[in-house]
C-alpha cells in the first residue's frame, strides 16, 4: 500500500517500540486463555493474528497449542516477533487488506484496537472481507476494539513520558470520526514529529461492517474479563462473529 499512510512509517520506526514496549503479557495470555476456552478453540486449530505487532497475542495463542499465523505491515515488528520465538509461529509481512496467507482457519484474531487506522472507510471493509475469505465455514473472527466515546470527554489531553533516553510529548484530541495522537519525540538535540489516529466506531457501526463483510455477530463484550458490553463504561468492544 502507499508509503505515505502515518501507520507504515511511524509502527516501523524504533520510536514507536520504545515508547509502547511495556505492554503486558500476562494480561494478553489470561485475556485469551478465557477466550478460547469460551469459544472451545482444541489444540492444533489454525488461527491467524491479524495486525500481530511484535507477537504477544500470537504468543499467548501458541501457549494454548494453536497452530499460529501472525502478519502485520511493520517489518520491523515482524523482525522482534520472530526474535521472540517460537520457530512454530509463521509471521509474515503485509498489509491487512492485502490478501492473507491461505488458510483455511479455523478462526482470525484482531486485537488490542489494531484497526480503523484508515482515512477511506471502504478499506476497513476491505479488510475485513480479506479476512472472512481465509476463514473456514463457520469460522470465528474476534475483534478487539478501543471504546472510544467515553474518553472524548477527557479530550484533549497533554502529557509528557519518559523512556530512557528519550522523551515523548503527547498530545490527544478529537476530531471527527477520529481520536488522533499527536507524537514529538525528543531525541538529543534531534526532535521527530509523528501522528496517530484510530476512528471512532459504535459497536453497531462495527457490527454492520461485519455484516457487510459476511459475518454474524454473536455476542459483543466489553473488557478483557468477558464481560458483557456496556455502552458508557466498558472499555472494549470485542465482537465474537461467525463466517454465515
Amino acid at each position: 500500500m502507499e508509503q505515505q499512510d502515518w501507520f507504515a512509517h511511524w509502527f516501523n520506526t524504533a520510536y514507536y517500540h520504545t515508547l509502547y514496549g511495556h505492554r503486558d503479557e500476562t494480561e494478553a495470555h489470561e485475556f485469551l486463555a478465557a477466550l478460547c476456552a469460551k469459544l472451545q478453540l482444541n489444540s492444533g486449530a489454525a488461527v491467524i493474528d491479524i495486525a500481530c505487532g511484535n507477537g504477544r497475542h500470537s504468543r499467548a495463542l501458541h501457549a494454548l497449542g494453536l497452530a499460529v499465523t501472525g502478519i502485520d505491515l511493520s517489518s520491523e515488528s515482524i523482525g522482534i516477533a520472530i526474535s521472540k520465538g517460537p520457530d512454530s509461529i509463521h509471521y509474515h509481512t503485509q498489509d491487512m487488506r492485502d490478501a492473507l496467507p491461505a488458510g483455511p482457519y479455523q478462526a482470525a484474531f484482531n486485537l488490542f484496537t489494531s484497526f480503523g487506522y484508515f482515512d477511506d472507510p471502504a478499506d476497513d471493509l476491505r479488510a475485513l472481507q480479506q479476512i472472512r475469505a481465509v476463514l473456514q465455514p463457520g469460522g470465528i473472527f474476534i475483534q478487539d476494539y478501543l471504546n472510544g466515546l467515553p474518553l472524548l470527554s477527557q479530550l484533549p489531553m497533554k502529557e509528557t513520558v519518559e523512556k530512557a533516553t528519550l522523551q515523548f510529548r503527547i498530545h490527544k484530541y478529537y476530531r471527527e470520526p477520529f481520536i488522533y495522537k499527536e507524537i514529538e519525540v525528543i531525541d538529543g538535540t534531534e526532535t521527530h514529529a509523528f501522528r496517530e489516529q484510530v476512528r471512532i466506531f459504535k459497536p453497531e457501526t462495527l457490527a454492520a461492517l461485519h455484516a457487510q463483510a459476511g459475518f454474524r455477530v454473536r455476542e459483543i463484550l466489553g473488557d478483557y474479563h468477558l464481560n458483557a458490553f456496556e455502552p458508557d463504561t466498558s472499555p472494549r468492544i470485542i465482537l465474537i462473529s461467525e463466517v454465515c
